[in-house]
Parts: C-alpha cells; sequence; structure tokens
C-alpha cells in the first residue's frame, strides 16, 4: 500500500512538473515575413477555393469592389461623390457606375468586373 502511494504521488508530480514546464515555456512568435512566406507556399500548393456562383455572387459584392477600385484609381473623395453605385449583371460581367446629384455636371466611374474571378475588366471616368 505504502508503495502504491509513493507511485501515485511521483507520478502525479513528474505530471505537474511536465504541466509547469509545458505552460511556461514560450511559443516561438512567427515573424511577419514568416507568415507571408507561409501563405505564399499553401497558394502554390492548394487548390483555390472556387464559390459556385462566383466570386463576386451579386450586386452589393459588386459595388462593393467598385467603389474601392475607383477609390484607388480617382481618389476617396471623388469616388465617395459618386455613390450610390449601381450595378447591373450581363452575361458573366457586372457594370458598375457612379451617381451623380441631380443637376450636377461631371462624369461618374464605369467599372466592369467578372463574376467568375472578380478581374477588372474595364474602368473609366467619364468627364
Amino acid at each position: 500500500m505504502i508503495r502504491r502511494q509513493f507511485v501515485a504521488r511521483a507520478f502525479t508530480s513528474m505530471l505537474f512538473s511536465a504541466f509547469t514546464a509545458w505552460s511556461q515555456a514560450k511559443p516561438k512568435r512567427l515573424t511577419e515575413e514568416d507568415e507571408w512566406t507561409d501563405a505564399y507556399g499553401l497558394a502554390k500548393r492548394l487548390r483555390s477555393d472556387h464559390p459556385k456562383a462566383g466570386f463576386v455572387p451579386n450586386a452589393e459584392v459588386a459595388t462593393r469592389l467598385a467603389e474601392a477600385i475607383a477609390a484607388g484609381l480617382y481618389g476617396d473623395d471623388r469616388a465617395k461623390r459618386e455613390q450610390p453605385y449601381r450595378a447591373r449583371l450581363q452575361g458573366n460581367v457586372w457594370t458598375v457606375m457612379g451617381t451623380l446629384p441631380p443637376l450636377a455636371l461631371g462624369g461618374v466611374a464605369i467599372i466592369q468586373i467578372s463574376k467568375d474571378d472578380g478581374r477588372v475588366l474595364f474602368a473609366h471616368h467619364t468627364q
């Protein structure tokens, strides 16, 4: 009986020591460069997800993408002045246009985006 208690205490002590050492060990922190390297490696090795409805499945996604593209091309202020953006699907191509206030002069962004893969097919700002 005493031997059994000794073994139980020794085992408990070993477990406690191992847990304490494990909990105090600092996990290796990845650098930002390590994270990018891992991401690039995954993109090369794995097959990409491809949604059945395409990467741009609806008008809301199309308008959000077009707004971001317009902001990058023509500036944030100009892109915001043309809100709301309107989108229409023809075939597998979304055509998205900005809106001008009533009686305003000027042009709007017109951007076409592939429904299937999200590629920008056309971008222009009318005068």
